[in-house]
């Protein structure tokens, strides 16, 4: 196996070992006088290479990039859906500052 592939593949899993989970954050929002809440991802770090020589350590890169790229499309899809029904939430009960006349 070509060295330069092995090491492209062992830091490719160093920058991609990861998973990526939705996050729920809540906030005051002034403008409609009410806590609201908000969906964001939230990327998990995971464990690096361990224990693997040649054909090995391709398979974890592999499978750890793999792994990565599912959570972020999954989780993201579940962000996307949440965060429309959290402003529709805030859009209904949204009861904005009544306008000071001087």
């Amino acid at each position: 196996m070509n060295p330069r592939y092995l090491a492209l593949a062992a830091m490719s899993t160093l920058a991609l070992s990861g998973c990526a989970t939705p996050k729920v954050v809540s906030y005051y929002d002034e403008k409609c006088q009410l806590m609201s809440r908000r969906m964001e991802l939230d990327f998990v770090k995971m464990e690096a290479l361990s224990g693997c020589s040649n054909q090995g350590c391709v398979a974890q890169a592999l499978g750890g990039a793999a792994v990565f790229a599912a959570s972020t499309v999954i989780s993201g899809t579940v962000v996307v859906v949440g965060n429309v029904a959290y402003w529709m939430e805030r859009s209904a009960n949204c009861k904005p500052k009544a306008a000071t006349e001087a």
